[in-house]
């Protein structure tokens, strides 16, 4: 069975098996070239296939994009890891908020990391509003002096000052940094427009899922119900609503490990994935996916290689890794929320020898 026959196979397992309801594998390695492929379904009904040009909400994975974006305008001087976000949001600033730099905001060291306020999808996707209100919010430390995921606030503390420094709309600013020069924008949104709602999966959420379902759900609670909201999933939210298919995300990676035309300098890069993480910090002796942070990208491997691979993962199971030293990149989407990462972890496990 060749390598493609022997992960189609997995994907078709875990659908049979109803370990997934759908999903998307797409890699590539130098040696390997790339592959695409996809299995199950788009709903519960079994009435829409997935394909590769299938839509996902893959959620945090989107960060991998904004972080991307940010990167480009720093290597072009536009604006650096120590500039201070005040310097461009004036009204940024009082209860040490003025100290915070775009460094701390991509370390997640800000200690703004809890949801500002909103009552409704409506507010939620208000970029005034919501950026005005975390204007507002107090730290919890000291910028810089501790690491907290700032899973659903990257969007307006990376978005907003970048925002006020080029004129443009924060979809704008991704659209023109990497989805337009990778050929992405077909199959990664920030904003789904509505005429692309037939290519979108829908979720189904696995009982094991965390959090669980609180007695009575909100419109933010769980988390999926953000991404189902039509006024967030067609907003530009990309700490938490991004929609992407394997084969978009699989563009973004091959381009920063291309060291002959990088989308992001041999330099920068290096700088992004090494740690960035207050030194007084411990680290625990099992990391989780979401503490240990470079520059906007979260770093995986052994602690004496750590960053070798990196990128970011989402809620519920999709993910894109970069591994530097085997020259890869994985990328995967799927509509079945779970803590049950089986089939990822098989694929990546049936993947590892081709690498080598």
């Amino acid at each position: 069975m060749s390598l493609g026959q022997n992960l189609q196979a997995i994907l078709d397992t875990a659908v049979t098996t109803s370990a997934e309801l759908g999903c998307q594998l797409s890699y590539w390695s130098e040696a390997t070239g790339e592959i695409d492929m996809a299995s199950g379904w788009l709903d519960e009904a079994h009435s829409r296939p997935v394909t590769t040009a299938s839509l996902f909400p893959v959620f945090s994975t989107g960060k991998n994009v904004a972080t991307t974006a940010a990167l480009r305008l720093i290597d072009r001087g536009r604006i650096s890891l120590d500039t201070r976000l005040v310097a461009l949001w004036p009204e940024f600033t009082g209860q040490r908020r003025e100290e915070i730099t775009l460094r701390h905001v991509l370390s997640h060291t800000t200690g703004l990391f809890c949801m500002p306020h909103a009552d409704s999808p409506a507010e939620l996707a208000n970029w005034p509003l919501m950026c005005a209100r975390l204007a507002a919010m107090r730290p919890a430390w000291q910028p810089g002096t501790r690491a907290k995921y700032q899973a659903f606030t990257y969007s307006w503390l990376l978005g907003e000052p970048l925002c006020r420094l080029t004129g443009k709309t924060f979809a704008e600013i991704l659209t023109d940094e990497v989805l337009a020069p990778l050929g992405m924008e077909n199959g990664c949104y920030f904003g789904l427009p509505p005429s692309e709602a037939e290519r979108l999966a829908q979720i189904q959420r696995a009982p094991d899922l965390l959090p669980p379902l609180p007695p009575r759900p909100s419109f933010w609670n769980p988390t999926e119900n953000l991404i189902l909201q039509q006024p967030v999933r067609q907003a530009c939210l990309p700490a938490f609503n991004g929609i992407a298919n394997a084969h978009a995300l699989l563009q973004l990676g091959k381009a920063l490990l291309d060291s002959a035309t990088p989308l992001v300098s041999n330099a920068l890069l290096r700088d992004a994935t090494i740690l960035h993480r207050p030194q007084d910090q411990e680290i625990p002796a099992t990391p989780g996916y979401w503490e240990l942070f470079g520059l906007g990208y979260l770093l995986y491997g052994p602690p004496d290689d750590r960053g070798a691979i990196f990128g970011h993962g989402g809620y519920g199971g999709s993910e894109l890794l970069i591994d530097q030293r085997r020259r890869t990149v994985f990328a995967f989407t799927k509509n079945r929320l779970s803590t049950d990462q089986s089939t990822r972890e098989t694929l990546k496990r049936t993947l590892q020898p081709a690498a080598q």
